[in-house]
């Protein structure tokens, strides 16, 4: 209703002085509850561009939810991803010569990476066995102790009396927490194969082949000197 009157009070005045050039007149129009729209009339009875002013009392911000980073460590080529929380690398071992053909020793590693949020402590049992199954040498327990989140530590063992089997082959078992970041885990087994070359073997096989070749010349040297002694009563028989 003021509006109203405002709007009607307002033309009869300007109707009543139109001869004197007019006065300015002001027009609200109701709109929006956070907007209006003002239009004006100069003195001179032209209308102005209508203009937006915001009369909220609040203001809002517009916000675009974050969605947590799913990127996850990936276990790099030849690694185990043990529940992807532990990576292990492959089994590493080199083999030193020995003249005793029964002794010799291997030096075994493997790396363990730490891709949880929290420090584990752990173990790793190292066992070598021969080509037929049969232990050799073993190294239980070598501890891992305190790896923290995105830690990698290479853990290594050093067997002895190892002998020369040909055909290595090392296990080697992880043994990691009962529980991480509450996942169950279990122990992890990796191997590694290793050939020695048995050089003990090779001199025997050698020393066999040269004496059953010095053995068959001397015979053969024999044989042919008995046939030449026998060949001049041979030949008078015929005769």
């Amino acid at each position: 209703m003021a509006t109203v009157a405002t709007a009607v009070f307002g033309t009869s005045a300007a109707m009543a002085d139109d001869s004197s050039g007019g006065v300015g007149i002001t027009v609200t129009v109701a709109g929006s509850p956070t907007s209006s729209a003002v239009t004006s009339t100069n003195p001179a009875g032209t209308k102005a561009s209508p203009s937006k002013s915001n009369t909220g009392s609040g203001s809002s911000t517009v916000v675009t939810p974050t969605t947590p980073s799913t990127n996850k460590p990936v276990a790099a080529p030849g690694e185990f991803d043990l529940g992807g929380l532990i990576f292990l690398s492959g089994v590493t071992s080199d083999y030193a010569w020995s003249i005793n053909p029964l002794a010799g020793e291997s030096h075994a590693q493997i790396t363990v990476h730490n891709v949880s949020t929290e420090t584990i402590d752990s173990t790793a049992d190292f066992v070598i066995v021969g080509p037929f199954g049969n232990e050799i040498s073993r190294v239980d327990a070598v501890p891992i102790a305190a790896l923290k989140p995105d830690e990698s530590r290479t853990v290594d063992a050093t067997f002895t009396g190892l002998g020369q089997w040909t055909f290595h082959t090392t296990h080697v078992t992880f043994v990691p927490p009962p529980v991480v970041q509450g996942t169950e885990l279990t122990p992890v087994t990796r191997d590694g194969f290793m050939f020695v070359l048995p050089w003990f073997l090779l001199v025997l096989l050698i020393l066999a082949i040269g004496t059953y070749s010095v053995v068959r010349i001397i015979r053969e040297a024999e044989f042919e000197g008995a046939v030449v002694a026998s060949s001049p009563s041979l030949g008078e028989g015929v005769a």
